[in-house]
């Protein structure tokens, strides 16, 4: 196995959305202990499709999602459609390194 993909899209559809961040995390942490690598992905800065400016809780998604142990994170409609595309990742950029700091 090269790497796991956390879908977050996929897992909020397939489970009630309060559970999501204990089921990522958990599968963070699973990862982490058989020393596989991951990915955190699917609207880490969604709101950036239409605003300058993410939220705060994307912001701490990210931050979370790195210090976690994370090898990426991914941007899609945020870069692909989005009104913002440079901003997101000059956000999602800062937030990991200061994860890694």
């Amino acid at each position: 196995m090269d790497e796991v993909v956390i879908a977050r899209g996929d897992l909020g559809n397939a489970i009630p959305l309060w559970e999501l961040p204990r089921c990522q995390k958990q599968l963070s942490a699973v990862c982490r202990s058989a020393g596989v690598s991951f990915m955190v992905v699917t609207q880490m800065l969604d709101s950036m499709c239409s605003r300058a400016v993410p939220t705060r809780a994307e912001v701490s998604d990210i931050y979370n999602a790195v210090a976690d142990g994370a090898s990426s994170v991914m941007l899609t409609g945020e870069t692909a459609a989005g009104q913002y595309p440079v901003e997101a990742m000059e956000y999602l950029v800062r937030t990991a390194r200061t994860a890694l700091e």
